[in-house]
């Protein structure tokens, strides 16, 4: 995490702790002049409420990487910087510039010590808008519990309305609880669950309904009967 810093402004915050505790917080307010260079900060995180629910449709959020800083939707030019969390895939990746907001900025005047003795301007925060998906929340209820049912724990389903393609329920397993990048976007590589969902030989980051490929099942058959039945090799 202290090389990534090399990449970035040296005056930019670096993180040393996250999800610091009671106990670590008191510790630095009790030690703040012996140790003016931390610094305790409140931080947004993205908690999603029903956990592996939907996860490959929804995806996940983690830090900008230095290769996707290079070039790229979330480049430099685009203004993303060092520290930005961002969507890595699913919805949060394609929506990204809709569900982030926008940083607030404050200019103050500090003393010798780092101590903020004015302040000179506050720009507030603007919060990210709200997206409404197609996903069914029953169907997809559903579709979740099917999915679990599956005995090599390997399969995908995907539920679309075939008069305007949306979809409706969307299902991939294994899955995973997108919570687990949450909690520790800052500092993903320390993380063992992180590093056990890479290593698990059954990908359960892969998502089988649009980056699975599988020969044709079932659903040709329908075409088939279609056409022998305008042909007349068939009858209903």
């Amino acid at each position: 995490r202290f090389e990534e810093a090399k990449y970035g402004p040296k005056y930019l915050p670096l993180v040393v702790k996250e999800d610091a505790s009671r106990a670590d917080v008191a510790w630095i307010v009790a030690h703040q002049f012996d140790y003016p260079e931390l610094r305790i900060e409140e931080m947004p995180q993205r908690r999603y409420v029903y956990g592996a629910f939907a996860a490959h449709a929804l995806a996940y959020v983690g830090e900008v990487s230095k290769r996707e800083l290079d070039s790229g939707s979330y480049s430099r030019e685009n203004g993303y910087r060092m520290g930005d969390i961002v969507g890595k895939s699913g919805l949060e990746r394609m929506y990204n510039e809709i569900l982030t907001g926008k940083d607030g900025e404050r200019i103050v005047v500090v003393d010798s010590r780092g101590r903020i003795r004015e302040e000179v301007e506050r720009i507030e925060p603007i919060s990210g808008r709200d997206l409404r998906t197609t996903l069914d929340f029953e169907l997809q209820k559903v579709a979740e519990e099917q999915g679990s049912l599956t005995p090599t724990g390997r399969g995908a389903i995907a539920v679309m309305d075939p008069n305007n393609g949306e979809i409706l329920a969307m299902v991939s397993r294994p899955t995973f609880d997108p919570n687990i990048f949450s909690r520790r976007a800052k500092s993903p590589y320390d993380n063992k669950e992180i590093h056990n969902l890479y290593d698990d030989e059954n990908r359960p980051l892969f998502n089988r309904v649009i980056q699975g490929a599988y020969p044709t099942g079932s659903t040709w058959k329908i075409f088939m009967a279609v056409a022998a039945l305008n042909e007349g090799v068939i009858t209903v």
